[in-house]
Formats: structure tokens, C-alpha cells, sequence
């Protein structure tokens, strides 16, 4: 099997890309040869965007490939596959991730006093206001941080499926639009810390 086409166009089983597979310690000498497969994990990143928007299509590879198992699939990004297949049933997904947006809003802490309609990521601004990029709602004025506005929903970071150890102290916070459903924003953040206002117009 050609390894570097195999990595490179994410075809074939990985234990046929990588038959052998040896850990090494954090600090280690080693020799390494043309056909020989260097992987590392580091504490990874956000994401783009909401990833109930993400291509469904895009899962059974990462499933194949054991980025994530079948259960997390379909608990970030909705998607639901065929029983002993990873072919995505296209129905069940679209009604998981229309699930996963109704409990979003019915499940999230309310940050302020404020209630808070285009399709793309994130917040936009229009007629000195926030709006949610999806469905158009006015989250806030645009002189007010639109985060304290909105529903939120604190995450231990092991509940997100990344391979570290839970802590009360650090939570992965999202930000919810409570008309659509849509993820506004995520950030990894201290329980205690208020809302960071990271976006705002320049004066």
C-alpha cells in the first residue's frame, strides 16, 4: 500500500496503513524511515463554526480513521449512521442535529436580562446591532457585549471528548443563539471568568 497516498487522500483501514504501531515517551531519541508514520497529539484547537453545520459526509472518515467514536459523532456533530456501517442515514441525521439545536436552547443558562434573525458563522452586525448569521435574531446593540445576552452552556472539558482530565475549574463555554439553536461562539475559559467580549467594533 502506498502510505502517502493512503494518508494524504484519507483512504484504506489504518491498520492496514499502519500495521505496527509503536508509543514513544515525550522525550526519546529515535530513527525514522521514508514509509515510517510520525503522529503526536497536542491539546488540539476549536474548530470553525457550529458542527451541526460541518458535511456529514466528512464523519465516517473520522470515525475510520479514530478521531472520533460513533457515539461522539452523533453527540457533536448529529450524525447518525446505518446499524454495522458508517454510511450516514441522512434522515435520523437531520433529525438529530434539529434535536441537539431544541436542547441547546432548552438547556442552556440564560447570562443576562436581554433577549437575543442570512446562513454563515457566527454574529454579524447590522443597524448598530448583533445579529445570530443564521436565522437574523438580534442578540444585543452593538455597545454592549453580545455574550451577556445570550444563553450559555458551560462544558467539563472531558464532556467534549478531548483526552484530558475533567476540572470543575475549567469549562469549555458555548454561546447559543436561543432562536435557532445556532453555536455562536465556543471558549475555553475559567468557570469563574465573565464572558470575554473578544469581538467589537473599532473606534
Amino acid at each position: 500500500m502506498d502510505i502517502s497516498k493512503a494518508i494524504r487522500e484519507g483512504l484504506g483501514n489504518p491498520e492496514e496503513v499502519i500495521p505496527k504501531l509503536e508509543l514513544l515517551p515525550i522525550i526519546t531519541d529515535f530513527f525514522q524511515g521514508p514509509q515510517d508514520v510520525f503522529a503526536y497529539t497536542s491539546n488540539a484547537g476549536g474548530g470553525f463554526g457550529d458542527p451541526l453545520n460541518r458535511d456529514p459526509h466528512k464523519s465516517p472518515r473520522d470515525v475510520l480513521w479514530r478521531f472520533v467514536s460513533r457515539e461522539k459523532a452523533k453527540q457533536i456533530y448529529g450524525v447518525v449512521f446505518k446499524p454495522d456501517s458508517l454510511e450516514v442515514d441522512e434522515q435520523q441525521t437531520k433529525m438529530e442535529r434539529e434535536k441537539i439545536r431544541k436542547r441547546r436552547t432548552s438547556d442552556s443558562q440564560k447570562t443576562g436580562s436581554e433577549t437575543v434573525n442570512l446562513e454563515g458563522d457566527y454574529v454579524i452586525t447590522a443597524s448598530s446591532n448583533y445579529l445570530c448569521s443564521r436565522c437574523g435574531r438580534t442578540l444585543s446593540s452593538i455597545d454592549k457585549n453580545w455574550k451577556e445576552s445570550v444563553p450559555r452552556k458551560d462544558l467539563r472539558m472531558d464532556e467534549t471528548g478531548v483526552l484530558i482530565p475533567g476540572d470543575d475549574r475549567v469549562v469549555l463555554r458555548q454561546y447559543i443563539c436561543p432562536e435557532c439553536g445556532h453555536l455562536l461562539d465556543s471558549e475555553v475559559t475559567l468557570k469563574t471568568l465573565k464572558p470575554l467580549w473578544d469581538y467589537r467594533p473599532i473606534k
